[in-house]
């Protein structure tokens, strides 16, 4: 099938291949072992919350399981692979999909859990500035969770991101993820026009690997950016993959 927009609430859509994007726009559905290709798009699947009058109420989101990419011309992509279009949605959940030949891979803004998912192969234009997961500040309650992102290509920003774009970074977990490539491999929120954080930013049990590295670095000049942990316990637990050895600086 092409296009889908979900506006049933509740709607379980299973085992469907869409050739086309998903477009969410009803309360508590569920998209779930499924492959969806879309090349040329905003985003593969658009969580729409945040627009009651215009019917876009989209909370409580559960996008499982699923193959999210564009299988189309070399110089094709998707601009991500699942969006919070509207920075809103409540009780989002991404669980475990396989996502690759996007500009962004997944972004959630205010309210979620981003967990077992595998980013990789990003898809890249000229002038791109990539990121694998990410979070452009205000957040309510976000947890990253052991999420492989490994970026390969130039014009990378981080596997993980957080920024102070739209309103100060808070309340973001990023907890047993491995990652490897990007300027930096994680960015910790004190960057943006509402930078510095308000906190509540924790990197904790990470694996950070240089396959994708440079000169000895998860990425191309290290491995965290500008990140001013609230207290120690912020930045802990942290290791190199290849020997488990204790990320240096906690």
């Amino acid at each position: 099938m092409g296009r889908l927009r979900v506006t049933g609430p509740g709607a379980k859509i299973e085992a469907v291949e869409v050739r086309g994007q998903v477009v969410i726009d009803a309360p508590n559905v569920t998209l779930r072992d499924s492959k969806i290709l879309a090349c040329d798009t905003d985003s593969i699947v658009a969580v729409r919350a945040g627009r009651p009058a215009d019917g876009y109420d989209a909370d409580g989101a559960r996008i499982e399981n699923n193959l999210l990419g564009c299988d189309g011309a070399a110089d094709q992509r998707a601009s991500r692979g699942v969006s919070d279009v509207y920075g809103s949605a409540r009780g989002l959940i991404v669980r475990g999909n396989n996502i690759w030949n996007v500009s962004n891979g997944i972004t959630i803004e205010r309210e979620g859990l981003v967990q077992g998912n595998f980013v990789r192969d990003l898809g890249h234009k000229a002038g791109d500035h990539h990121s694998g997961i990410s979070n452009h500040g205000g957040a309510t309650d976000v947890i990253f969770d052991h999420n492989t992102v490994l970026l390969s290509q130039e014009g990378v920003s981080a596997p993980i991101v957080v920024y102070s774009d739209f309103a100060p970074a808070r309340n973001v977990t990023i907890t047993r993820n491995l990652v490897s490539g990007g300027s930096y491999c994680v960015y910790g929120g004190e960057s943006g026009a509402f930078a510095p954080s308000s906190g509540h930013i924790r990197i904790i049990g990470n694996r950070f690997s240089k396959i994708y590295g440079h000169n000895g670095h998860c990425g191309i000049y290290g491995q965290i950016a500008t990140f001013a942990p609230t207290n120690r316990s912020d930045l802990s637990g942290n290791a190199w993959d290849e020997d488990l050895r204790p990320l240096s600086g906690e």
